[in-house]
């Protein structure tokens, strides 16, 4: 995870850099430092006054830095300006899960009512060559600051007050409330880390949910509960079903919750882009689809998976309940059971690839799972189909938003080929 710390100058954004490589032993990167340092050689020929040229040339670094951090799964602090407010465009949506961003500002009340406690403390964590503050310089920075991160919505702490203990300058000032802040980046990060990661117990829930609910109760519940309703009845209540699987559904949102909620902020950030990933991933699966089953038939000499001929019959017995199946309920579940459970677990302990291979598995395996009960070995093959569109849902889970991504293609293949039928 990277926690990114950035705010007005003279906001002790370095000492809480400090004290959280203190408190939580990870290495930190001050972009104050890498400025430094190429001035310093002679590799740019920039003065430490142009912040917007010095932008151009430490963003680039300090971003593959970042990249270089998350794919390597290394925990990593980031301190420093030097960031542009269009960063997150140029990080996927999986890059900016993790990282955790905090803001150290002031409130213009602060700044006209402790300007003293500021100056007295300019130097409390680094020797400045002039710490003569430019406060109209500062106050313009700070409003500009103020208003990023309102837009874009990540943690900040204002300082806005005298703190408790006013005989104590230090305490007048931000560097007192190190302490508060530390916990305060501490926490976002715990909270953060725990969003990503699916625990064992959320996932032996889920895998319950689907095997021992879906496959194995939900069928023997709705003919019970369509018997009690009316004991001629000759087929299953698809109303019956529906709300049956509607229960499903519930359960399988509440264990995954974390996972919807994390994607859903991702998408609410830039959500014509994730739809236009959502509609691109279709196609590709849709392709995918078409070269796998063609292959598929050939080697196997039929003409569809079983799979395929038990949902085309069902579409024609009951449309409206297989379209809330196949659009709702399919999604829903199976992204929540195979990408958030699985995959999510298993990416945490294997790395994207095997997790990605055992999540497709899962997922083609209860696609053929009828077939292998019935000695139908000749559709099993038909496991490289579904094993296949696992493996891409997976991809865009991982690389594009997460739950709610791999969910969106996964409910346009499924209309697209509805549609078909």
């Amino acid at each position: 995870m990277i926690d990114r710390i950035a705010g007005s100058s003279y906001s002790k954004k370095t000492m809480l850099a400090q004290r959280l490589l203190e408190h939580r032993k990870i290495p930190c990167l001050s972009q104050d430092h890498l400025k430094m340092g190429l001035i310093r050689s002679k590799t740019i020929d920039l003065r430490v006054d142009q912040d917007a040229q010095l932008t151009e040339v430490l963003w680039p670094i300090t971003r593959e830095i970042i990249r270089t951090a998350i794919e390597n799964e290394q925990h990593l602090i980031v301190e420093g300006c030097y960031i542009p407010a269009t960063w997150a465009d140029d990080l996927t949506d999986a890059k900016r899960s993790h990282i955790h961003c905090l803001f150290l500002l002031f409130s213009a009340r602060y700044l006209d009512a402790h300007r003293e406690a500021i100056q007295a403390h300019a130097c409390c964590i680094e020797q400045r060559a002039d710490d003569a503050i430019d406060w109209a310089e500062l106050l313009r920075d700070n409003r500009r600051l103020l208003a990023e991160v309102k837009r874009a919505g990540v943690s900040d702490l204002l300082i806005d007050e005298v703190y408790p203990d006013e005989k104590n300058a230090a305490r007048c000032h931000p560097a007192g409330m190190m302490e508060e802040s530390v916990h305060k980046m501490m926490r976002g990060g715990e909270q953060m880390q725990q969003k990503q990661q699916m625990s064992a117990v959320r996932l032996a829930g889920l895998l319950a949910v689907y095997f021992i609910g879906y496959l194995w109760l939900v069928p023997r519940a709705s003919v019970r509960l369509t018997l009690w309703l009316d004991p001629q009845a000759l087929y299953v209540n698809t109303w019956v079903m529906g709300a049956c699987y509607l229960v499903v559904i519930l359960l399988s949102l509440l264990l995954s919750w974390r996972e919807w909620k994390a994607s859903l902020h991702a998408f609410r950030q830039a959500p014509v882009r994730c739809m236009f990933r959502i509609g691109w991933g279709c196609v590709q699966v849709l392709v995918l689809n078409v070269v796998l089953s063609m292959l598929c038939a050939l080697l196997s000499g039929q003409g569809d998976s079983a799979n395929q001929e038990v949902i085309r019959q069902n579409v024609s017995v009951a449309p409206l309940f297989m379209l809330y199946s196949v659009l709702v309920f399919a999604p829903i579940v199976e992204e929540s059971v195979f990408r958030g459970g699985i995959f999510a677990f298993c990416r945490r302990h294997f790395g994207f690839w095997p997790a990605a291979v055992i999540s497709a598995l899962a997922f083609g395996g209860i696609h053929v799972m009828d077939s292998l009960f019935t000695a139908q070995y000749s559709d099993l093959i038909y496991i490289i189909v579904y094993g296949g569109i696992g493996l891409v849902n997976a991809w865009y889970y991982e690389h594009y938003g997460g739950i709610l991504s791999s969910a969106g293609v996964h409910m346009l293949n499924n209309l697209v080929s509805y549609l078909m039928m």
